[in-house]
């Protein structure tokens, strides 16, 4: 046991930069995003993997480039819809 008992019951990362690109109506549209991401944890769970995080922004972000044209919002609900599966 520490010495100093701290409840830990939200973590996350912080700054993670990325470029998603986007195809529009317009044509295409690239946005400089810095995003946030944080887990709020169940009392009995001790931690999580935060680079799983960071690999659903990645995979969110190349499909949304790769596999079919994507609004910012479709991209941005993928991620936060993977997040939450893989928590």
């Amino acid at each position: 046991m520490p010495e100093i008992a701290l409840k830990v019951d939200r973590v996350g990362i912080e700054g993670v930069r990325k470029r998603i690109v986007t195809q529009s109506p317009e044509g295409k549209l690239q946005f400089d995003t810095i995003m946030n991401a944080y887990v709020d944890l169940p009392r009995e769970q001790r931690g999580i993997h935060m680079s799983r995080n960071v690999e659903v922004f990645e995979e969110a972000i190349e499909r949304a480039g790769s596999e079919r044209p994507a609004s910012l919002e479709e991209v941005l609900s993928e991620i936060c819809s993977n997040l939450i599966k893989k928590t």
